[in-house]
């Protein structure tokens, strides 16, 4: 090989190393953008809550009193609400077949609010007979929580994927 071949050759490599570590750089702003880490943040009563929580309009009628919406920073989607709902009219049946929750025994429906990822002092604040208690599977296996109130019909939702 003579010197032009080589230095050809090299200057090749060089634009080549130089569009891979570009592309390599572009690569990882986009992986890095989209993860976790710059979406974290806690966000308490704040209107955009139910968007970041169920990626949805709120239905007409329903009123969020309180929420809570807490993004981990981790790379995998990780995340936690709750919610309290007045006024839910038709809500709470969609939530409940859509989700397939069960209702829970009375025993698992005390210690229920317990399970809900930092439990605020809104949560359901009343004795555990004052709700109807649903959960996936009617058992303790699943994480969302969906809390009735037996008077009013407000309603507290809980979920995380930790």
């Amino acid at each position: 090989m003579n010197n032009a071949e080589e230095a050809a050759l090299s200057v090749a490599e060089w634009i080549g190393s130089g569009v891979r570590r570009i592309l390599l750089l572009l690569t990882a702003a986009a992986a890095l953008g989209g993860c976790g880490y710059f979406m974290a943040g806690t966000w308490e009563d704040d209107p955009g809550n139910w968007q970041r929580a169920f990626h949805a309009p709120k239905p007409a009628g329903a009123t969020v009193a309180h929420s809570r919406y807490s993004r981990m920073p981790h790379w995998t989607y990780e995340c936690a609400y709750a919610f309290e709902i007045q006024t839910p009219g038709e809500l709470t049946k969609v939530l409940i077949e859509y989700n397939k929750l069960k209702p829970m025994a009375a025993k698992s429906a005390r210690a229920s609010r317990e399970r809900v990822f930092e439990v605020q002092p809104w949560f359901a604040p009343g004795p555990a007979e004052a709700y109807e208690v649903w959960s996936e599977g009617g058992g303790d296996d699943g994480e969302m929580r969906l809390f009735v109130d037996r008077k009013t019909k407000t309603i507290f939702l809980s979920d995380n994927q930790l």
